[in-house]
């Protein structure tokens, strides 16, 4: 993380020189949970939505998080400070179990924020169709936000090596779920499809947002399950987090294939208006962003 700056348990300083035990059970074992959000103004966007979400995490995975909603949020903002960061930050809040028989840490980590690849309103990016999976039946539920991402990682490293800027990645029936860092949208016919909860896909903060939005528009929209052509065939896609907004998805690549354009491999007309709208719904919301004191 290029210019990033951390906040281990109130030490602030660039985040070379920051220090983990390694004993932290969440170094040896992932047993650690985060959240990732962007700044509008410096602001922390939908902050209080995310820290329910870590608190959740953290709750499922039994590592008790003692620090408030108000504290967090000035160790956020002094850290905010610290940086010199004159442009938007990148953020990232992580809870790890800490070592066995000690107390967890609390690591918040501060940088620029990375420009997007293209202009969303004149250019999409490419997706890479991978056959790695987030959660297996029995396994870690999608909804906890743990960092154990080493198959989100993986499937990253092959949309890189293809020249894509993200991975869709399946469930563990094959259906199409999610991106590895993001959540997947697709338009057929005038209706925008995104899969549902239940096939193991992360709850998305911005997803839930873009429903929102969707709805307010009057753009119909399903949640329902996606199979492995459907990416091929769609009129339009696009992917959603904290830091993409809405993003056009304007072709796909899987491995041992050409490059398939995505409808007429630009950005489609429903998926502007959803990035219209996002970027409305930001203003409208970045008042109430900060948990209430």
């Amino acid at each position: 993380m290029t210019g990033a700056w951390a906040n281990v348990d109130g030490w602030i300083g660039p985040a070379r020189a920051a220090r983990v035990s390694p004993l932290d059970a969440g170094f040896l074992y992932g047993e650690a949970v985060y959240e990732n959000l962007r700044t509008y103004g410096h602001v922390p966007f939908l902050f209080a939505r995310h820290l329910v979400r870590l608190r959740r995490s953290a709750e499922f995975l039994g590592i008790p998080l003692a620090v408030s909603d108000a504290e967090i949020t000035t160790r956020l903002r002094a850290t905010q400070e610290a940086t010199g960061i004159t442009g938007e930050h990148s953020l990232r809040v992580i809870l790890t179990a800490g070592p066995h028989g000690g107390e967890p840490s609390l690591i918040i980590l501060v940088r620029p924020l990375p420009p997007l690849p293209v202009d969303p309103e004149r250019e999409g990016v490419g997706v890479f169709r991978s056959d790695w999976i987030r959660a297996a039946p029995g396994g870690l539920p999608a909804d906890v936000k743990s960092t154990n991402l080493l198959g989100a990682r993986l499937a990253v490293r092959e949309a890189e090596a293809a020249g894509a800027h993200e991975a869709v990645i399946r469930g563990s029936g094959g259906d199409l779920t999610e991106g590895a860092t993001s959540n997947l949208f697709l338009v057929d016919d005038g209706v925008v499809l995104t899969p549902p909860l239940e096939e193991g896909l992360l709850p998305g903060i911005t997803r839930a947002l873009v429903l929102e939005v969707l709805r307010e528009l009057e753009i119909p929209f399903e949640e329902t399950p996606l199979g492995p052509g459907w990416l091929t065939t769609a009129d339009e896609a696009f992917l959603t987090s904290s830091s993409r907004e809405v993003l056009p998805v304007t072709w796909s690549v899987a491995s041992g294939e050409p490059r398939q354009a995505i409808g007429d491999g630009k950005p489609g007309p429903l998926t502007l208006r959803a990035l219209a709208g996002y970027r409305r719904a930001v203003a409208r919301l970045l008042p109430e962003s900060l948990p209430a004191p």
